[in-house]
């Protein structure tokens, strides 16, 4: 037998770290063994050959805030971060709630992405009655239940006509849990992080997550993005419907305490970052595989923007070239496990939008990471690739990828780029 690439060495297979040959063909992997020969080889003695990651939950803004972030730059920051696969949400300009909208999105991401995306389609109250003529053309659907950054809303009397649709959904269908009757009792004044997190508290995403359990039929593929409390978290694990949860590194890894830093607006984000005993929880819940999946909600905005005051200041945070190398770097100091890790960086979110990724397996697409994990580095904004040049994570260790394989592709080797921007696919 004939390969395309051969990737030999310290392998992450079948949730064990093994020594061996990938053989490649046509961008998937069509033999895992001890010893493979018959095509160009390529060894790794001192490094660890992982699956890349696959965030289910990135913002990269285009079409419409161009100058926020654009598939290129958003893709090439997710690759440089060891992320393979991403899938973008539909809050751009114009939204995606139409099969115009969403075919031109799809058009503009595949001249320019360098690695393989998919798309979500909104489902609000403006395409309650027509949303599901687009389920052939994306990987999801978005519903947000509050108010956030240029989103369409489903309101109370729509969500029984979405879940009657129940028979007729083939997509997982993704909320922002924060209840919008609940935040507008909380409307006021903001001036730190303190008072963004009393004006969104954790009461308005509880009765949002009350509300979808109480309306979800079973089985439905339902996943809660970014879960930002443990009074969440436990209701979702008390609940008997299998719905996947989502927790992001900046709500399980920071903590409104940096409300005395000077960039605060920084940390400014939807849902908020609550307590430091909060995220301490989060943390924890991940530790103990009670996340489903990490997702970055890479949500970029320019510098100018996020230096307004407070009150005016957007919320969002980057971090969809962060969120793999903050946590290598935490299974490294054994923190976490690796199968804790990989299953919900990798394998959960590839399974739940079902594509052929996010493990070296049989029939998945080559895509992998190449890690030495000697070469451990805080973060530094200046070295990222979003447009957004700050990070709340500056100065947190990380371990960043060398080498990256995307179908079987080198695309960026000894953390250099070495393909150009529309490598990338839309996956179906």
């Amino acid at each position: 037998m004939t390969f395309d690439l051969i990737l030999e060495g310290k392998a992450y297979v079948n949730q064990s770290f093994q020594p061996c040959c990938i053989g490649i063909e046509e961008g998937v992997i069509t033999a895992i063994k001890k010893v493979l020969t018959g095509g160009k080889k390529k060894h790794f003695s001192k490094e660890i050959i992982l699956p890349s990651g696959v965030d289910i939950h990135v913002h990269f803004r285009d079409p419409g805030f161009l100058k926020k972030e654009t598939f290129a730059t958003g893709s090439t920051a997710a690759a440089y971060g060891g992320t393979t696969c991403v899938f973008d949400m539909p809050n751009t300009k114009p939204q995606t709630t139409s099969l115009t909208s969403i075919k031109e999105k799809r058009r503009e991401a595949e001249k320019t992405s360098l690695i393989d995306f998919g798309l979500y389609a909104s489902i609000c109250d403006q395409n309650i009655d027509t949303f599901l003529q687009l389920q052939s053309f994306v990987q999801g659907f978005k519903v947000y239940l509050g108010s956030t950054t240029n989103a369409l809303q489903l309101s109370d009397s729509n969500i029984s006509q979405l879940f009657s649709k129940k028979n007729a959904i083939s997509k997982p269908v993704l909320f922002h849990a924060e209840d919008n009757h609940c935040l507008e009792q909380y409307k006021g004044p903001e001036h730190s992080l303190y008072d963004h997190h009393k004006r969104r508290p954790a009461s308005c995403e509880v009765q949002a997550i009350k509300k979808i359990i109480k309306h979800v039929p079973v089985p439905f593929p339902i996943h809660i993005c970014h879960i930002s409390s443990n009074e969440s978290l436990e209701i979702l694990l008390e609940s008997k419907e299998p719905i996947s949860i989502g927790v992001t590194p900046h709500h399980s890894l920071l903590n409104i305490e940096q409300g005395t830093m000077k960039n605060a607006t920084w940390f400014k984000v939807n849902p908020p970052l609550r307590t430091r005993d909060q995220q301490i929880s989060l943390y924890n819940a991940i530790k103990q595989g009670n996340i489903s999946i990490i997702e970055s909600d890479h949500a970029p905005h320019t510098r100018k923007e996020k230096e307004n005051d407070f009150q005016q200041a957007p919320s969002g945070i980057s971090g969809v070239e962060t969120r793999y190398p903050l946590f290598l770097y935490l299974a490294w100091k054994q923190e976490i496990s690796f199968e804790r890790l990989l299953y919900s960086i990798c394998e959960k979110p590839a399974a739940l939008l079902k594509v052929k990724k996010g493990s070296i397996a049989l029939g998945n697409d080559a895509d992998v990471v190449i890690i030495d994990f000697k070469k451990q580095e805080q973060i530094k904004a200046e070295l990222l690739h979003s447009k957004a040049d700050f990070s709340p994570f500056e100065n947190m260790p990380a371990i960043f990828p060398q080498d990256v394989f995307l179908r079987g592709e080198q695309i960026i080797e000894d953390r250099q780029l070495i393909v150009k921007n529309g490598f990338g696919t839309a996956v179906t």
